[in-house]
Order: structure tokens, then sequence, then C-alpha cells
């Protein structure tokens, strides 16, 4: 059965190393059952954060509770959390039934209740034909699943992982992305997954949490944090996007109109309080900017003229990379219209860019 208050609660934590702070402060929470993604670049913090819930450390500053109960001074094995290593550290010489078990075995636990316990988990994560084999004999996602596997024999509460993919290739990656979910959705403990990879968080994750050089940036939903970033390096760090620089020009009736690259105006909606004269950044995915050859464009007010530079032909998609009257380069991603002949673009070819109307991103200059 499910709490319905938060499994963890880091609040206000800190960690230096020889001077160095590496967390800066971090609060979050993490509900029961949640499969949660901490993603950010190497060095930002984010597997020091996974030992400091795990208890390989202790906070200089702050609290971390788990169920309630502050942890900050239990050793690791007191914690009821366990911790998936991104390099598995699988037992060589032992099969996999010896591994799974090899938790229960240290606690002493009956014989008839470890091959019970075994074989349940086992067969949950699609190993129970596979128990007499050695680390060996076994697939990278298979070894996965058995270091996932011994972790969950002894019903943490939490489970975290840190870079559990990261060995795999791309294909392989991407099929334990959806098995991996559906096998925490299965077992219904909360996972906390450590990664680089934006499109593997925002593949797995129930709520994402970005960091920078020790800060949380963002917190939200995979499509929050893919739509709505809530400043420009969460902007640029997850996923592909556009960056146009644009000043407030005017403001009237809740509408604000932009003064685009020095080039073009653009009028939207106005929800962020800017001031006439604010810098700002207009943003745009690749897949939100829609590109016309010159020819077929009904008119060239208020559209930026680009040169094809470069073309990507990806099956369901097509993606150009454009250069702008300015220099600026941009990419643009549509879905592959086989019907029309003109939609592959030539190399140095001139076109039209627009986009949808409101599914743009206004920040405001952070250097203003």
């Amino acid at each position: 059965m499910k709490n319905n208050y938060p499994i963890l609660n880091l609040k206000n934590i800190c960690k230096s190393y020889q001077g160095q702070e590496i967390i800066k402060n971090v609060s979050f929470s993490v509900n029961d059952g949640e499969f949660v993604a901490i993603l950010g670049p190497s060095g930002c913090g984010k597997t020091t954060l996974l030992r400091l819930i795990g208890g390989f450390e202790i906070p200089d500053y702050g609290s971390i509770s788990i169920n309630k109960l502050e942890v900050n001074n239990i050793s690791p094995t007191n914690r009821k959390v366990n911790t998936v290593f991104q390099s598995y550290a699988l037992f060589p010489h032992m099969n996999v039934f010896d591994n799974i078990a090899f938790g229960l075995i240290v606690e002493g636990k009956s014989k008839d209740y470890i091959k019970k316990e075994v074989y349940k988990i086992a067969e949950k994560v699609g190993l129970d034909k596979l128990l007499l084999r050695t680390p060996d004999q076994l697939s990278g996602g298979q070894k996965q699943r058995v270091a996932i596997a011994r972790a969950i024999i002894k019903k943490p509460h939490i489970l975290l992982l840190d870079e559990p993919l990261s060995a795999l290739d791309k294909k392989l990656r991407q099929k334990m992305q959806v098995e991996l979910k559906k096998l925490q959705k299965n077992l219904g403990i909360t996972f906390i997954f450590i990664t680089h990879d934006q499109e593997e968080a925002l593949s797995v994750a129930d709520k994402v949490i970005v960091m920078s050089e020790g800060k949380i940036e963002q917190i939200g939903t995979p499509r929050d944090v893919y739509e709505t970033p809530s400043n420009l390096f969460v902007a640029e760090f997850v996923g592909e996007i556009n960056v146009f620089d644009a000043e407030v020009i005017k403001i009237s009736n809740n509408k604000i109109t932009l003064h685009v690259e020095n080039e073009i105006t653009y009028t939207t909606g106005n929800n962020d309080n800017f001031k006439v004269g604010d810098n700002v950044k207009l943003l745009f995915r690749p897949e939100d900017l829609r590109t016309e050859t010159i020819k077929d464009s009904k008119t060239l007010k208020n559209v930026f003229i680009g040169k094809i530079e470069d073309t990507t032909y990806k099956g369901a998609t097509l993606e150009s990379s454009i250069i702008l009257k300015s220099g600026k380069r941009i990419k643009a991603s549509e879905f592959f219209d086989e019907d029309d002949e003109d939609f592959d673009y030539k190399i140095g070819e001139n076109i039209t860019i627009n986009w949808i109307d409101g599914w743009e991103v206004i920040l405001k200059d952070e250097k203003q």
C-alpha cells in the first residue's frame, strides 16, 4: 500500500569536498511509487546526490528523510534503500540464483524462504528460466535485470539506479528503457534514476529533476521540462532548441510584440510581466518550425529567409540545418511528406521559416 505522503524528502542539502561545494542547498521530495530521473551533465552533482540518499555520504548541512524518519546518520544497510550501480557489480563465480539471493544469504534467511523469494522476483523480472546461468552467459539487459532483482529482493522502499543503461548499445538501451518502466510499475517501488541522457530521462520518468553545478534548475513532468523550460540552461540541455534574440517593443491587451533578431516582429500572449525594452530569448524546438520554398510562399512579410545548409532524412522526418541572413544557424524538423515532390530541399536552396503561433517559450535574457 502506497503512502499518502512523500517517501523521500530532502531539505536544504549541502555537500562539499576539499572546500569545493558540490551540492548547493538542494530540496525536493519524491512520492511513494514514483519514477524520478535526476538529469544533468557530468560533474553537476547528481551521483553525489544519489550517494547522499543511499547513505554512502553524509550531508554537511540539511536533512534527508525516508518515510518521515531522518536518516542522515543511519547506515546504508539500515535505510531500506538499495542501489544498482552502473557496472551492475555481479559476482562472476555465482549463478543468477545465487547473485539474486546474496543479500538474503548474508542476512541468514532460511533456505526455503530464499528459494521462494528468488523464484518470485525472478519471475517478475523475466529471469526464471536463467537462474542457473553465470553472468558471462548473459546479455547486457539480462545482467541489468539480475542487478535489479538482487536489489529489490530485500524489499527496499527506494531503488537508486546510477546510469544503469550507459554500458548498453543504443538499440538495447531503448528496449531496456521500456522494460525498466514496465518493471517499475509492476513492482510499485520508488525508482530514482541518474542519467545524463535527456531522451532517456524523458522516456522513463514520471518526474524529472534537472541539475546544473550542484543546483536544481527545474523539477517537473517530462512534458513540462521539454515544453516549458524554466531557464535557458534547461531549454538547451533537454533536447535541441532554437534560440532567437528579441526585444519587447510593445505590450497591449495582454499581448506582447517582439522585434526578433532585428529582422521581424512577432506578437503573442504575455504571461510573464515583461516590460517594453526588455531583452528576451524566443525559443522554438526544431519541430515547431515550418519551412517553405520561396516560390510557394504566399507572402514574405514577417518570416525569416534562410538557406538550406544540410538535410538529414530520418524516415518519418526531414531535419534541415538552415543558415539565416544574419548568419545564425537553426534547425527544423518536419514530418516527411512523400507526396510532396518539393519537400526534400536542395543544399543552398532559399526558404522561408516561420512557426506555430503559441508554441514558443519566451525567457528573460539572463545577461540583462
